[in-house]
Formats: structure tokens, C-alpha cells, sequence
């Protein structure tokens, strides 16, 4: 049996209809928020939102504003948001970042990165993935960092990982 659909449910979108770089269009990460608003993570290093009607917003830009101004360049291979709204992306090589909603244009960014010198930073930067279980703890998976789990203490966060309070996970 054969089944052809006349119209698609699809609409395919290019981030950048002109492209020099291979590397332009290539999709790492697709995230809807809670707001209707499409967050596309590329290969190139661009975070672009689309409104609910498949709008282009902007890019996301170093100082935290979506528009078309010095993107942030980030690979990011996972994006989602907490139980507060508050936007992670995960980076291949850049640790992760919180965005907090300042304005409907606007957000507060923080990087969260390895530190040798702290055993409770992040353990690796090269994040795959955040989920966030029932109880509201954040689960970070890492690649040759193993899971860290993100805790706080004293309004801090830091990251429970095999370099502190999980000695005895089986990181190998």
C-alpha cells in the first residue's frame, strides 16, 4: 500500500536563505517555550527565535537582547526551560547558560563553566543535555564529565558531580 498526503504538515524554514558556510543550516537544537517562542541552535554558533507564527525575532546577541545585533556565538546542542522559565542552553565547549527574562526582547544571561580550582563547578563543558525531574533538580549530562546534578547553596548554584559529592559514581 502507497499513501500520499496532498499538503504537508510541514513548513521548512532555512535559518539563512543566502549561506556561505555549510555549517549555516545545519540544526543542533529545536526548543519551544512555554511563551509559543521556537528556539533553533545551528552548527554555525546561532541561536535564532521564531514567534508562535514562524516569524524570525532575531538572534540571540551576547548582551542578551534577540535582534539582529553581535550574535552569541554558541553551539548548542540542548535547550530548555525550568519549572521558573528560566531558558538553559547546552554548549558544546561552552559549559551552559541561564536566561532570565528581563523584557519580551531582553535576557539576563549567566555562563556556567569547568573551573579546576572548584570542585563544584561544572565538570566538563561540553553539555548535552538538562532535564528536569519532579522534585525540580536539574540533571546535566556531560560528555567525559558524567552526570552533575545542579544544587543550591546559599542563593549559589553549583554542580554535584563524581569531583565532589558524587566520589563513588562510576565516571568510567
Amino acid at each position: 500500500y502507497k499513501v500520499v498526503y496532498l499538503q504537508s504538515e510541514f513548513q521548512f524554514t532555512k535559518p539563512r536563505n543566502q549561506s556561505k558556510s555549510a555549517f549555516t543550516n545545519e540544526v543542533r537544537s529545536v526548543f519551544k517555550d512555554s511563551k509559543g517562542t521556537t528556539w533553533v541552535g545551528t552548527k554555525e554558533g546561532v541561536v535564532y527565535l521564531y514567534s508562535k507564527n514562524n516569524q524570525l525575532l532575531g538572534t540571540l546577541a551576547k548582551d542578551g537582547t534577540i535582534g539582529t545585533g553581535d550574535y552569541l556565538p554558541l553551539s548548542v546542542y540542548g535547550i530548555f526551560e525550568d519549572h521558573n522559565g528560566t531558558i538553559w542552553l547546552s554548549t558544546k565547549g561552552s559549559g551552559i547558560y541561564s536566561l532570565k527574562r528581563k523584557k519580551v526582547d531582553k535576557y539576563a544571561l549567566k555562563n556556567y563553566k569547568k573551573d579546576p580550582n572548584n570542585p563544584y563547578s561544572l565538570s566538563s563543558n561540553a553539555v548535552y543535555n538538562i532535564f528536569e525531574d519532579s522534585m525540580h533538580r536539574l540533571w546535566i549530562s556531560t560528555f567525559y564529565g558524567g552526570i552533575n546534578i545542579a544544587d543550591t547553596l546559599n542563593n549559589e548554584l553549583r554542580f554535584i558531580n563524581h569531583n565532589n559529592l558524587l566520589r563513588q559514581y562510576p565516571i568510567n
